[in-house]
């Protein structure tokens, strides 16, 4: 149930605008529309400050009402919202513009909708909660007649933040889940190990749906972008189900490869084996075939071929950068694709290109390269924290990278305000600051990243606390810390594969300095 109350410090009745507000969880977005004949001036500030529960909130930004701005709620309920939004409305005459003030007051009860800020009709209401168990989700999905998503993520994971702000929390994009019930699997959790054993996740983000039994229809691994992603959801239907694996015998070898390649891809290489041990026995294997057996077994030899083949720079290029120390010969390869994707590569993609630029460069240029893909980066940035903070981290590392530590420090500690009690960015704060010598704030926020941490965050989180104490000359403290966390923290079972066993046993190795 939502209730709202509005009062208008403004008497031009015909230019009054429309605020509404669309939400899912906590990710929100706030968006200004006009009646007939009207028009938000796209040049004039909009303004907002809203006191959300127990945190203040406030924005104010040019050219961006149409689009609208996204916030994070607090997750409380019932929420009380209030505050005023400050917009110009012009009339489509060009004849005058209006400031207008909106004083908003509300309280929302519900976890998703979308609401008219006007206390008389909400637009659209979801009174249901999301399923508190992987069973329920499935019954859910059973009632529908639809199918479930298991939304495999972390809080401290930049492609993951990405994926919920831009398309799982985006209320606008809420039509692609009418017949998919999403769950979120938190992979810190350590009641998520059964589900990450059974669906084989190792990397995150990893989205798996599934039907109404829990067989697999299909797979992505990684967070390939909005549209890449929305066109996967939206292909949903027509794709053969993963756990209807055809006979390679069935198959001509150029079919066996496009299966091979569609299971390699998303990390299934057992499954891939014997269809691509068919799809190799054509005379001529298909692009689909090496570009399979390449992502099995990346060699130098394969980066030359895939790379001749027009293979997307995204397969080949990070294995590539990994050989280079090995094959010095690949490093033109490398720089010629990068560059030449750098003319069409908007600002986030140019991180990543310079990044792999500054890698393969002489010590002396790196640092400028590096300092570049933080500039292009920071161009790529909304100002919308919430739709930004899948790259922070990375702009950070940018900076560091470039000589520029203090600039690191300042993304790092902007994140922090925005999120205080998210153990993400007080441990790459920590990180840095170790790098750095910065020992006394290496041990504060490796304190804070714990103390916020939970499960497998917060064994990563007691690892990098652990070399602050003792930098800051606190052995003590740092062997009391690491013999707690082990006593704490029980291996998993031997028949699971999850990483918690690789970070407790990162932490026993640290026991010996």
């Amino acid at each position: 149930m939502i209730t709202l109350w509005l009062a208008l410090a403004t008497t031009v009745q015909a230019a009054e605008p429309t605020v509404s507000l669309a939400w899912k969880g906590d990710r929100a977005r706030l968006e200004v529309s006009t009646a007939p004949g009207f028009h938000v001036a796209p040049d004039a500030p909009l303004a907002v400050s809203l006191q959300l529960g127990p945190l203040q909130w406030s924005a104010q930004t040019t050219g961006a009402a149409a689009q609208g701005l996204g916030l994070y709620l607090p997750t409380q309920r019932p929420l009380v919202v209030e505050g005023t939004v400050n917009v110009s409305i012009c009339d489509d005459a060009g004849t005058s513009c209006q400031p207008v003030e909106q004083a908003v007051r509300g309280v929302v009860e519900d976890k998703r909708g979308t609401l008219i800020l006007d206390g008389v009709v909400p637009l659209e209401q979801d009174h249901s909660d999301a399923p508190d168990s992987f069973d329920a989700a499935l019954a859910e999905a059973k009632a529908q007649g639809g199918r479930v998503l298991l939304d495999f993520g972390a809080v401290w994971c930049p492609p993951c933040n990405l994926l919920g702000a831009e398309l799982l929390h985006d209320p606008n994009d809420q039509d692609l889940f009418d017949n998919i019930v999403v769950y979120e699997v938190d992979v810190d959790d350590h009641t998520t190990w059964g589900l990450k054993d059974r669906y084989t996740v190792g990397g995150y983000p990893t989205l798996v749906v599934v039907d109404p039994e829990g067989a697999v229809v299909d797979r992505l691994v990684g967070y390939p972008g909005e549209a890449a992603t929305r066109t996967w959801l939206l292909g949903l239907d027509t794709v053969a189900p993963l756990s209807q694996l055809p006979d390679p015998a069935s198959l001509s070898p150029d079919e066996a490869g496009t299966w091979a390649l569609r299971l390699v891809r998303v990390q299934q290489e057992e499954a891939a084996a014997p269809l691509l041990k068919r799809a190799l026995e054509a005379e001529a294997p298909s692009q689909d075939t090496v570009l399979a057996g390449f992502l099995v077994a990346p060699t130098a030899t394969g980066v030359r071929t895939v790379a001749a083949n027009g293979a997307p720079l995204d397969d080949w290029l990070w294995p590539a950068l990994g050989m280079v120390s090995d094959v010095p010969d690949l490093a033109p390869l490398v720089q010629d694709a990068a560059r030449k994707a750098m003319v069409t590569a908007n600002g986030a993609l140019s991180g990543d290109l310079f990044y792999a630029l500054a890698t393969l460069a002489p010590d002396d240029q790196a640092p400028d390269l590096f300092r570049a893909g933080a500039v292009a980066l920071r161009g790529a940035l909304t100002g919308d924290m919430a739709l930004d903070r899948g790259n922070l981290s990375f702009l950070a590392q940018l900076w560091e990278k470039g000589g520029a530590p203090e600039e690191a420090r300042r993304v790092l500690e902007d994140a922090i305000a925005e999120w205080p009690d998210d153990m993400t960015f007080h441990l790459a704060l920590a990180s840095l600051a170790t790098e750095q010598g910065w020992t006394a704030l290496a041990v504060t926020e490796g304190q804070l990243a714990v103390e916020h941490g939970y499960g497998d965050n917060r064994l990563r989180a007691v690892a990098l606390l652990v070399e602050a104490l003792r930098a800051a000359e606190r052995p003590d403290e740092a062997t009391a810390l690491l013999d707690k966390t082990l006593a704490e923290n029980p291996p998993p079972p031997d028949d699971l594969h999850v990483r918690t066993g690789r970070y407790l046993r990162a932490l026993e190795d640290l026991k010996t300095p």
